[in-house]
């Protein structure tokens, strides 16, 4: 058996050839079709191309089937008058080890008159393009950060399962959206870092729980869509879709901390003849459905929902639009001392006012602000309005001790609000203790490290914190021993009953008690009636505000009253 170029003069006896061929990095052959096939010729670099050394190759034969396959070879044979054969072709090949790589090949035909004699050719390694290929298509379809599968990749899965029904009478695909409760709470307090870590967890927790046959995707942000096939109705649809709730829903060790988070699940169900972006809308608006029903909850589509979902777009649309025209406006409504009688301080209250209509009141646009982020620019600019009337006013009643309160959202509760409060308070010539931020006890307790940070760096600036609505909400009074707070702003639920309910007059007085143990200082909320304003003097409560005093009013009704002097 010849071993060596050398020893095939019909393949070349060149020097320069030999040595070109010998040290080259592709394998260089020439394959005989008949009368017996088997290699002619093999470049030393079959070796590391293919595992095989030259020797084995000219030894045995049938190793070329074991490298390229039997089909590739009977195709190549059909290919022998085809101009096909000549173009480069990338070739699924086996090495020795068993493992599989690639390699791009170039054949010439020999020819014998109209026989197919042997081809001779170059055969180059692309592994390492095919794997950046490979790369590329997984990047295409799949998430970066969870490696679910993407929207596009999420989308195919569906319109295939959507087809599947038709050979299938009973059976119909659930389209889940989740949605993790309060994780815009996670990326604006703790980083998105973490909120990243989180969504990896989860995406993990989701992955290993579904039902073989099932996809989980990351559509972006916080969501995540679960397609169930063979799924037999509605009440089947639920169930699958309560349990995917319960996996996500729990604790979370990430970033040295534990997070605890939920999920809202909204459930669409078709079938072949449906649309994929209609079942996503559908699924969707379920979601929100839950949102609102309390989050940690799941709901099905039901057709009037389509109608909430389109309200809904058109509604945040013309709430960005209102954000980039700054269709708002201020009102205020002022606290009084009720000691000496008088007007020492203003609530910031927002309004939008859309041009040609009636004004909307916060309760009617703030949850979805905070739903779609638009309250930090919103926040940003309450702030900044709210102190620069201030000033205003501390300009025209220097004699007056005026402070502002602003209502602060627990998405503004970040690293940032510290930067705009230090430009804001500089801006205005305002003193920090002049501005006090109220927020909600909720806030407190959604993250209580994160948020006792947050709020120790605005202490440590100087401005006041109330926490409004007291009583309301947890009313843990362990939150008011670790949290800096100054001021509680006794809800309105309490005053209303001043002057026929005892038991609102007790609670007002033991929070009052309270409040003078831990040095803090107490408004109450919603005084309506000179029966509750008097209640309020005998229980001795310093500071009240409501419409007994003044309805929220705009800052030229408002100069009007300091400039009255008016005392209750």
């Amino acid at each position: 058996m010849p071993d060596g170029l050398q020893e095939r003069p019909a393949w070349g006896s060149a020097d320069s050839f030999r040595l070109l061929a010998e040290n080259a990095p592709d394998c260089i052959f020439r394959y005989r079709v008949q009368p017996d096939p088997g290699f002619d010729y093999v470049s030393p670099a079959s070796t590391a191309m293919f595992g095989y050394t030259p020797e084995e190759l000219y030894q045995d034969p049938t190793l070329v089937i074991a490298i390229v396959g039997e089909e590739y070879l009977a195709d190549m044979n059909d290919f022998g008058h085809d101009p096909r054969l000549t173009e480069p072709r990338d070739v699924r090949v086996e090495r020795k080890d068993g493992s599989v790589t690639w390699i791009e090949q170039r054949l010439t035909p020999v020819l014998a008159g109209e026989h197919l004699m042997a081809v001779e050719g170059i055969a180059r390694d692309i592994s390492e393009r095919k794997r950046a290929e490979a790369t590329m298509t997984h990047r295409a379809l799949h998430d970066v950060l969870t490696e679910l599968p993407n929207r596009n990749l999420m989308l195919d899965r569906l319109s295939q399962a959507l087809a599947r029904t038709a050979r299938d009478d009973h059976g119909l695909v659930a389209v889940l959206m989740l949605d993790l409760d309060r994780f815009k709470l996670v990326n604006d307090t703790l980083g998105h870092q973490t909120g990243d870590e989180l969504l990896i967890e989860v995406a993990r927790r989701l992955a290993e729980s579904l039902r073989p046959g099932d996809t989980v995707a990351r559509l972006g942000g916080d969501e995540f869509v679960v397609i169930c096939e063979g799924v037999h109705s509605a009440g089947h649809a639920r169930v699958l879709a309560e349990r995917v709730a319960a996996i996500v829903s729990g604790g979370y060790r990430v970033a040295r901390t534990e997070i605890f988070t939920s999920a809202s699940v909204g459930v669409a169900l078709g079938r072949d003849g449906d649309t994929t972006e209609a079942l996503l809308s559908d699924a969707d608006a379920a979601m929100y459905l839950a949102k609102e029903r309390g989050r940690g909850r799941v709901e099905l589509f039901l057709p009037d929902l389509r109608t909430r979902a389109e309200t809904r777009l058109a509604a945040e649309k013309a709430l960005r639009a209102a954000v980039d025209h700054r269709e708002f406006a201020l009102v205020f409504q002022p606290v009084v001392d009720l000691e000496m009688g008088n007007v020492v301080s203003a609530e910031a209250l927002i309004r939008w006012q859309p041009p040609g209509q009636e004004t909307i009141p916060p309760a009617d646009f703030i949850a979805l602000a905070e739903d779609t982020g638009l309250i930090v620019p919103i926040g940003t600019w309450v702030l900044t309005d709210a102190c620069a009337q201030l000033r205003e006013w501390k300009d025209a009643f220097p004699r007056k001790p005026m402070t502002m309160s602003v209502n602060l959202s627990a998405r503004q509760l970040t690293p940032d609000l510290l930067d705009t409060l230090v430009k804001v308070l500089a801006v205005n010539r305002l003193e920090p203790d002049s501005l006090t931020l109220e927020i909600t006890e909720s806030v407190l307790m959604e993250d209580t490290d994160s948020a006792l940070e947050n709020l120790l760096g605005l202490k440590a600036l100087g401005v006041r914190l109330a926490i409004d609505d007291f009583g309301t909400g947890y009313s843990s009074l362990s939150y008011l021993k670790r949290f800096p707070i100054d001021v509680l702003k006794v809800d309105r639920a309490f005053v209303s009953g001043l002057g026929n309910d005892g038991d609102d007059a007790a609670i007002i007085s033991g929070m009052l008690a309270m409040a003078r143990g831990l040095r803090v200082e107490v408004v109450a909320e919603g005084v309506e009636t000179a029966a509750q304003l008097g209640a309020l003097r005998v229980l001795g409560c310093p500071f009240a505000q409501g419409y007994h005093f003044a309805k929220p009013l705009s800052p030229a009704e408002f100069d009007d009253l300091l400039a009255e002097g008016h005392r209750w």
